[in-house]
């Protein structure tokens, strides 16, 4: 959200942001997008890149062996 406001709260604005990788410039700290992104690097890799953010929870029970 905080993002958002900063970039004039257009959430178009706020993906092209992301996108382009310049979260910085907005001076916004995100924390967890780069382990968002680490994830769903994994994902990918396993073969899973179809899923979206609701296919973490498998990755997690997989990588806790419950899966």
């Amino acid at each position: 959200m905080t993002l958002a406001r900063k970039s004039g709260g257009e959430a178009a604005k706020v993906r092209e942001v992301l996108q382009a990788g310049r979260e910085a410039e907005a001076a916004v700290p995100l924390f967890a997008t780069a382990h968002a992104a680490e994830l769903m690097n994994s994902m990918i890799a396993q073969g899973s890149g179809d899923l979206d953010h609701l296919g973490l929870a498998a990755l997690y029970a997989k990588l806790s062996g419950l899966h």
